[in-house]
Formats: C-alpha cells, sequence, structure tokens
C-alpha cells in the first residue's frame, strides 16, 4: 500500500535533526498546510508522482521532500511571512549569465576570409545596391 503524504512528510520532517531540534521534538502531520492539497496519479511504469499544489505562486511541489522546506519555513514563521523561505517556489529564479564568444575584441572574424572561407570583396558595393544621388530644391535663403 502507498504510504500517504502526511506520513512521508512527517518521515522527511524527523529524518532530518536540525529540524527536530529546532521546533522541540519529532512531529506527526495530521493535515496539509491551509490552502494546499496533494494530488497522486500514477507514471508510466505505474508508480504514483505525488504533486502538491497550493503556493500563492501558482506553482507546485513535485516531491514531498521539497515541500517540506517550505513547511518548515511556515512553521518557524508561525505564519508571519514568505519573503525568506528557501524553498524553490518562494525563491526567485536564477539568471544564468550568457557567455560571450572569445575572439577578437575590433570584431574581425579572422581577416579577409570571412566566416565560411570565402574571400570578402573589398571596394565598391554591387551595383543592384547603388543609389542614384537624390536631386534636392535649392532652399530659400533665410532673411
Amino acid at each position: 500500500m502507498d504510504p500517504s503524504p502526511l506520513a512521508l512528510l512527517s518521515a522527511e520532517f524527523n529524518r532530518v535533526p536540525g529540524y527536530v531540534h529546532d521546533l522541540g521534538g519529532p512531529v506527526m502531520f495530521w493535515d496539509l498546510p491551509y490552502d494546499y492539497c496533494q494530488f497522486s496519479h500514477p507514471r508510466s511504469d505505474g508508480r504514483p508522482i505525488r504533486e502538491i499544489f497550493g503556493h500563492p505562486s501558482g506553482g507546485h511541489y513535485s516531491s514531498v521532500r521539497t515541500f517540506l522546506v517550505h513547511v518548515v519555513h511556515i512553521m518557524r514563521l508561525g505564519g508571519r511571512t514568505l519573503a525568506q523561505c528557501p524553498c524553490v517556489l518562494c525563491r526567485p529564479p536564477v539568471r544564468k549569465p550568457v557567455k560571450k564568444k572569445a575572439g577578437p575584441a575590433s570584431g574581425n572574424k579572422g581577416g579577409p576570409a570571412g566566416r565560411k572561407g570565402r574571400a570578402k570583396k573589398i571596394g565598391a558595393a554591387p551595383a543592384a545596391t547603388k543609389r542614384a544621388p537624390r536631386a534636392t530644391a535649392p532652399r530659400a535663403a533665410k532673411a
């Protein structure tokens, strides 16, 4: 038989000595925090996927272990604020820095050969791209 999410949450909590010490001893969860619910559905191999919904961000926890971090923060705060919660849904997403390609600082791609190994034409532009000079009317002199 599949253990309940509350039994798993209790077991995970009691496995971490820091949680047990900080909150005064082992615990047994009888209910999920207010506004949270658990949904379970089978994987293709038949094992269950347990997801926990109800986070204010609209996201969900994909495991009891990741949800436990959030629950312990709620318990330590007494429900005051989630601003410093270290769980995966409360943390702002970390943006990875964009790596710049190494190369010459001048922007030259290796001389006249260019990117594909063909020689670049230096000098006049092709005839199709040349523009005819504009006809402009003489400007009136200001008085």
